[in-house]
């Protein structure tokens, strides 16, 4: 019987079929995107990559769009859905999804991610301007490259001409990664290590250090790496995945719209980068309103909850 087949099997088996599995999804998903924009734009991205890079062609930027729509689902999502299903008996219970849930705690949420932003724009420009050791030289030369990379082909996506596009972009820059990423990080790999280390705070910090570490870029990664722990704080705090996805949704959210009213003149481009400064007036005060708020929802937490999180046989 398929259902629940690896339910019993260690979190370390889970989490390599878990590997194998996003790798698998991906690849599909990949090979029909590629069918998808030959169809469209005679684009063969697999047979000659760089077809990609000409960010000024806009059917260029659409395919990497569709590119990156189809990855969310097949490294995120469906396996997610795959595991959920193959591994537990009650895929809700495993995740912490519950449909109850409590408007003023949403809220808070959302005070929250909005409050730690100036910090994070500061952690971003200090993470930025990190160097490795002369004899790695070679090594930060090759991930800045990557970096400058990335940074070429997010500029092209969230360039946005009308509001259909910002509207498209939502999707796929706040709603998607707000659902699949919190779907595989924070409700399956936070669990599996949790149990395997008997400890929460053990699988909020090593499935926080793999959501930073597989966007492969290392000049942002300490600020994505602390967004992560929030994020897995926020799910243990609250008994439910939808704080944290809220919250994922929140900072992509925000960051899309700030970049679509600046980039038509709506508001001043500062606006984005509150904090990078080192503007301690923003950061301060922010930073105390999100731990207040913290210690609001920690206040709330269910303790009895806590014990079961991390036993490999509780709440599945």
């Amino acid at each position: 019987m398929i259902k629940s087949a690896l339910e019993y099997q260690s979190p370390m088996v889970k989490l390599f079929f878990l590997l194998v599995l996003s790798i698998g999804s991906l690849s599909v998903f990949l090979f029909f995107s590629s069918l998808v924009m030959k169809l469209l734009w005679g684009f063969d991205f697999i047979s000659d990559p760089t077809l990609l890079e000409n960010f000024s062609d806009p059917f260029v930027v659409d395919a990497n769009r569709l590119m990156l729509l189809f990855q969310h689902f097949g490294l995120f999502i469906v396996p997610s859905l795959i595991f959920l299903y193959v591994s537990t008996r009650n895929p809700r219970n495993f995740i912490l999804w519950s449909r109850q849930y409590s408007i003023k705690d949403l809220l808070m949420v959302i005070v929250i991610l909005i409050a730690i932003m100036p910090f994070i724009n500061l952690l971003i420009v200090w993470n930025g301007g990190l160097h490795l050791p002369d004899f790695l030289s070679g090594v930060e030369n090759m991930m800045r490259n990557m970096e400058d990379a990335a940074a070429l082909l997010t500029d092209a996506i969230v360039s946005m001409d009308s509001l259909s596009e910002y509207l498209y972009m939502v999707i796929i820059v706040a709603i998607l990664p707000a659902i699949g990423e919190e779907l595989m990080f924070r409700g399956i790999i936070q669990r599996l290590f949790a149990q395997q280390f008997h400890s929460y705070h053990a699988g909020i910090w090593i499935s926080a250090f793999f959501f930073s570490a597989i966007h492969f870029q290392f000049f942002g990664f300490f600020p994505r790496l602390l967004l992560g722990v929030a994020f897995g704080y926020l799910l243990v705090y609250s008994g439910n995945i939808i704080y944290p996805m809220v919250g994922h949704f929140v900072n992509n959210f925000t960051s899309l719209t700030f970049a679509y009213l600046i980039q038509h003149g709506m508001i001043d481009e500062n606006i984005d980068t509150i904090g990078a400064n080192s503007e301690w007036l923003f950061i301060l005060p922010g930073l105390a309103l999100g731990a207040f708020l913290f210690y609001l929802l920690w206040k709330k937490r269910n303790i009895g909850m806590d014990l079961m999180y991390v036993e490999r046989g509780g709440l599945l």
